[in-house]
């Protein structure tokens, strides 16, 4: 699996994740600035025992085969 890392998705998504994490961690009793810092600077992979990732995982791929797609057709 790609390292699909949250600082390189969008700001909207991002702050939908960071939403969901804090909300995460806060349940589980650890919300502290560093956990959300941590949590935000590592691969969505990562969290995926924390909050539901799969949303952001399909759009990621769908992204990388557009992107595969329009360098095919690029460099034809």
């Amino acid at each position: 699996m790609p390292p699909y890392f949250i600082e390189t998705m969008g700001d909207s998504v991002q702050e939908e994740i960071k939403a969901k994490v804090i909300a995460a961690l806060t349940e589980a009793g650890v919300c502290t600035p560093e956990n959300v810092q941590r949590a935000m600077e590592s691969k969505i992979y990562d969290l995926a025992d924390l909050i539901d990732i799969r949303e952001y995982v399909r759009h990621m791929e769908e992204d990388l085969k557009k992107k595969a797609e329009q360098k095919k057709r690029g460099s034809r």
